[in-house]
């Protein structure tokens, strides 16, 4: 069985693997504390990391500044009330803690001066427990349960930014989380399928599939049938040469009225 470094190093190839280590290190103690305690909780949780941190090759927000980034000056919701705040308290960790608010909020919670020293937010642990402290306040365990991407992506993201690469993680997690688990937590139990045969209901549905497939066979018969029939009066009216007159009649019209509009477009006359 692999290893939990193994595993996020399959799961970010490109990984800054010293960072991995660490992670690694701390997991095994720290995700318990929070819950995140089944194969589908882990999973979800890295994905969601894996992405957040650009395959786990960046613990500080990538900076330009880019437009976006220029409005987190002054923001109120993120709680950026000083000049320079919006750099100040830019996006660390592997959730990309950002705001002077959340660095405030998440300080306290872990009793650190991440206000004072917002770097600490982008050391390896303290990110982690970060990440965890988030994951618990936002509840988003109850999402990972239901295996859905879009609400766990909602709540870490505020929207469904980069879903499609989210999404891509989670594949690879699962397998490596639900596949290959390796702790005293428990796994993902395997979903009982019944088959359609089952159940009066689904033997309902059988029948009632079987009986719109005839009905489904009625209808195409009967559209190929009109099909026939306007290709039939379609080339009745091509051998018609008044028909072919009037047609060039109308075409050449059309050019002249387009000519003519493109024309007072361009030059007034």
């Amino acid at each position: 069985m692999s290893t939990l470094y193994e595993d996020l190093c399959a799961l970010a190839p490109r990984a800054k693997k010293e960072l991995l280590k660490k992670l690694a290190k701390a997991a095994p103690d720290t995700l318990p504390m929070y819950g995140i305690n089944t194969a589908l909780r882990e999973a979800h949780f890295w994905a969601q990391a894996a992405h957040e941190s650009g395959g786990f090759k960046f613990m500080f927000e990538i900076w330009g500044p880019t437009d976006v980034q220029k409005r987190y000056e002054g923001r109120k919701d993120l709680g950026n009330t000083e000049p320079g705040d919006g750099f100040r308290y830019r996006g660390r960790g592997i959730f990309q803690l950002t705001g002077r608010a959340n660095y405030k909020k998440y300080g306290e919670l872990l009793s650190l001066d991440l206000v004072g020293n917002p770097d600490l937010a982008a050391d390896p642990e303290i990110a982690l427990r970060i990440a965890c402290e988030y994951w618990r306040a936002r509840k988003i365990n109850a999402c990972a349960d239901i295996d859905d991407i879009v609400a766990v992506t909602k709540k870490i993201n505020g929207g469904t930014n980069g879903i499609a690469d989210r999404r891509a993680c989670l594949i690879v997690a699962k397998k490596m989380w639900a596949d290959n688990y390796e702790s005293d937590m428990v796994p993902v139990p395997a979903k009982q399928e019944k088959s359609m045969t089952d159940s009066k209901q689904g033997m309902g549905a059988v029948a009632v599939g079987a009986l719109g497939s005839v009905g489904a066979v009625k209808e195409v018969v009967g559209q190929v049938q009109e099909a026939n029939d306007l290709f039939g009066t379609v080339m009745s009216l091509v051998g018609n040469t008044q028909f072919l007159m009037m047609a060039a009649i109308v075409l050449i019209g059309g050019a002249i009225w387009f000519w003519r509009k493109k024309h007072l477009e361009e030059y007034g006359v």
